[in-house]
């Protein structure tokens, strides 16, 4: 599931409707050229080099280039040395992508002249770590991709973009976060998947932020108090390692921020869901649980949200269970299950045999344990001795269907 859509909108990429260059701009060697449409005497570049080097940069006009592509060959071994000023001639461009040219050193002016760049895309460079004032010559930069290189901490070069709203810092070696992000008051959108990261600190993120997404790290612990990621909107942290979420009255371990509307924590290892988990969510709408170690649901850990919540369940362990038919009338309780028709439950006396959960449900099958039961309109239920009362045997574990219309009994030594 992306919860990123809005960036397209606010960043999108460039699509060449013209094949020619104005006169002035003569197109370089193994380049696409592309006038801009709306400023004529402006060209948009898309180049195929095997580095960067300064001989590919000698332009007649790189003034008038908008935008400049440069995508080195895939799994070439060639390593660039670029010079300092490289791109001191581009003093319009407003954004700049390099893809998959590898990059030794990052000397500290690289991008000198680029006061007016909004966007800069650094990715697959197999780059350790940036000069502290490197992005001080793009003060203006609204989006930054670093993704694919070997950043193993948020770089401390980052505190110099004020104006930054969206960060990527994917596919890197990022273990764990400092304080670096939180003076960057106008980023809303932080993505960080692929990494290493472990644990979570809401309070090392901005104030501001809107949208996080920490898929596919090895996040086991989430620390979170109320002051921190009061604006958080969207969370995915699918493919992590988390066991359990607790609530906010249990501390500030594994709970998650009250402004959240759209939680994905699928392909995880939840096992256990507190009873209000999600009961301070007030404003929740989609909560992603699939793939994770759920035995069992409450009702109870989905209640609080003012909206309809949508939940998905799918390919969890679920028992067939008794408690478990609140899901075939969860929209009594303001939840609609995404994915009811593919959720599997196991027998609770027989645990390699399973069925969909609507099955067993229409067959009488979620079953509950017993030490003693009236049959359905018993009379005399309250009595001590009643002909119709079931007592579980000692040596017995037993079980009744929800409507105590069947029961079961095995063994206890049949586990």
């Amino acid at each position: 599931m992306s919860f990123f859509p809005l960036l397209l909108l606010l960043f999108p990429q460039f699509h060449p409707t013209a094949t020619s260059s104005p006169s002035l701009f003569p197109c370089p060697a193994r380049c696409q050229c592309y006038s801009d449409n709306e400023q004529n005497q402006q060209v948009h570049l898309i180049c195929k080099w095997e580095q960067l080097n300064a001989t590919n940069f000698q332009l007649a006009r790189p003034d008038l280039v908008r935008t400049l592509t440069i995508k080195c060959p895939y799994h070439s071994p060639k390593v660039s040395t670029p010079p300092h000023s490289l791109f001191q001639g581009f003093r319009n461009l407003d954004r700049l992508e390099l893809d998959r040219c590898l990059i030794d050193t990052v000397p500290d002016g690289l991008f000198a002249g680029l006061h007016q760049l909004y966007s800069l895309i650094l990715k697959n460079a197999n780059i350790a770590d940036f000069p502290r004032d490197i992005f001080a010559h793009c003060p203006k930069l609204m989006t930054l991709d670093l993704s694919g290189n070997k950043l193993r901490i948020e770089p401390y070069s980052l505190r110099s973009l004020h104006d930054l709203i969206h960060l990527d810092l994917s596919d890197n070696d990022i273990g764990f976060l400092t304080n670096t992000l939180i003076s960057l008051t106008k980023l809303k959108v932080i993505t960080m998947n692929n990494n290493k990261i472990t644990n979570i600190d809401f309070r090392r993120f901005p104030e501001n932020l809107t949208d996080l997404s920490i898929r596919h790290n090895l996040v086991s612990t989430v620390h979170y108090v109320p002051a921190s990621a009061r604006n958080l909107k969207r969370l995915d942290l699918s493919g992590n390692r988390l066991e359990f979420v607790a609530g906010l009255s249990t501390g500030a371990v594994n709970v998650l921020p009250a402004e959240l509307k759209h939680v994905d924590l699928s392909n995880n290892k939840l096992n256990y869901l507190h009873e209000f988990a999600f009961e301070h969510l007030s404003n929740l709408v989609l909560l992603d649980l699939k793939n994770n170690s759920l035995k069992e649901v409450k009702a109870s850990s989905f209640r609080g949200s003012k909206n309809q919540v949508k939940l998905f369940l799918s390919e969890n362990p679920l028992l067939c269970h008794c408690n478990h038919k609140w899901l075939m009338d969860a929209e009594s309780k303001n939840i609609s299950i995404g994915d009811l028709q593919a959720i599997q439950c196991s027998n609770i006396l027989k645990h390699e045999k399973t069925m969909s959960l609507t099955l067993a449900h229409s067959r009488n099958q979620l079953l509950c344990k017993y030490s003693n039961m009236c049959e359905a309109d018993c009379e005399c239920c309250q009595k001590k001795e009643c002909e119709c009362r079931f007592e579980c045997p000692p040596t017995c574990r037993c079980l009744r269907s929800e409507d105590v219309t069947s029961v079961r009994a095995s063994h206890q030594s049949a586990k």
